[in-house]
């Protein structure tokens, strides 16, 4: 079964970012036109204050003029405290103790790590409440409450997580359009839950192609989401059996990759794995020639990957086997002989029997198809030493004794 590519938990550290790059002050200038706040803790507070203020500029005032040489000093305090109460006006308590849970979330983890999550959302949300323009901070919050209940595969608990902070996304990004990347991202996260809780594919796609046109909205950079997208619906649609439909979105998913690959090396292993995509849904749909084309741009990134680290020898392996069958579907005995032949050498590389053994066959059977039957029986001995040797997994041979050893 292939499973949806998850994005969400990767950026989680990109989030974290974000937010240190907002910062955490308390205290915030209203919106322009916004109603102030109503807390009762506020007016105590700059009551406190001012009280305070006027009480240590009148005592400052008397003693200054009773002599005491302090006075002038008390008068400039207590004026301080005044003009200082005037600035708690715009402090909010609600959104200070959401700053403070959340970063007592980033300091622990499990269990600890999401009561504290849970406490900032609870917080952020009575805030955005009366602020809409909060709605950045309880988004950033549910995505924390998110990445920890699907840390803890909580996925039941974390599906109406997603939902919550899908819809938040949607309010920030209606305040600022420059925010689209994390409602992608968002829509990401209610997929891969969707994925984690097996729901229909059918339910995971109006999100997918959601993400795909915000993703074509946004600039180069993030072409790498885009091809993510476009992977996961051509996955969503193939397990619908609709694949006509899973085709173009395959096709450009590869397109990206490729692109990409050529100046990014990193890319190189999932540009590898949407050729191999590619290549299979061609080759169900009976497209012969272009399942040729596709396997072996699945063997020119695998040959790059094997190049750099000699542990994917058995992928390349696999492409050059697969590019032979392919060529033989279309009768191509000689291309395909060739491909076969490679693939074997590579196996015998790695120094592994049972792949040397499973590499033999095609050979075998195609030089036989070529009528090189001399160069075929050496093979043909050689695999029957490795089964022998190396029988594969689960088989059992059964021995049927000879008339002089039966009871």
């Amino acid at each position: 079964m292939t499973h949806r590519v998850n994005s969400a938990t990767a950026d989680v550290a990109s989030l974290t970012i974000h937010w240190n790059e907002v910062g955490v002050p308390c205290i915030e200038p209203h919106d322009e036109g916004s109603r102030p706040m109503v807390n009762v803790r506020l007016v105590i507070v700059r009551g406190v204050l001012q009280l305070l203020g006027l009480a240590g500029t009148v005592v400052g005032g008397i003693t200054w003029i009773t002599g005491w040489r302090h006075g002038h000093g008390l008068i400039t305090l207590g004026l301080i405290v005044y003009v200082v109460s005037f600035f708690t006006r715009n402090v909010s308590f609600r959104r200070s103790e959401g700053d403070l849970e959340l970063s007592r979330s980033h300091q622990s983890t499990g269990e600890k790590a999401l009561q504290h999550a849970e406490s900032a959302v609870r917080s952020f949300r009575k805030y955005a409440a009366r602020r809409p323009a909060a709605a950045l901070r309880l988004a950033t919050a549910l995505d924390r409450q998110w990445d920890l209940l699907n840390d803890l595969g909580r996925h039941e608990e974390a599906l109406p997580v997603a939902h919550a902070a899908l819809e938040t996304w949607r309010q920030v990004v209606e305040q600022n359009k420059s925010r689209r990347e994390y409602l992608s991202r968002a829509l990401s996260r209610v997929v891969v839950t969707l994925d984690r809780l097996n729901h229909d594919a059918q339910e995971s796609i109006p999100y997918t192609e959601e993400a795909i046109a915000i993703s074509r909205s946004l600039v180069a950079p993030y072409e790498e989401r885009l091809a993510l997208h476009r992977t996961n619906l051509a996955i969503d649609l193939r397990h619908l059996d609709r694949w006509e439909g899973a085709l173009p979105a395959a096709e450009e998913a590869a397109a990206i990759y490729r692109r990409l690959a050529a100046t990014d090396p990193k890319q190189l292993s999932p540009a590898a794995e949407s050729a191999k995509f590619l290549a299979v849904t061609r080759r169900h749909l009976s497209r012969a020639a272009e399942a040729v084309e596709a396997t072996q741009l699945w063997i020119r990134h695998e040959r790059a990957l094997a190049d750099a680290d000699p542990a994917r020898t058995p992928g390349l392996a696999e492409a050059l086997s697969t590019l032979g069958g392919d060529l033989r579907n279309l009768h191509l005995d000689e291309e395909a002989l060739a491909a076969y032949l490679e693939a074997l050498e590579l196996c015998r590389t790695v120094d592994e029997p049972r792949a040397v053994a499973d590499a033999l066959p095609p050979v075998v059977h195609t030089l036989r198809t070529l009528g090189r039957h001399e160069e075929a029986r050496p093979l043909e001995d050689e695999l029957g030493t490795l089964r022998r040797e190396h029988p594969p997994a689960g088989v059992h041979v059964l021995r049927i004794p000879s008339p002089d050893q039966a009871p």
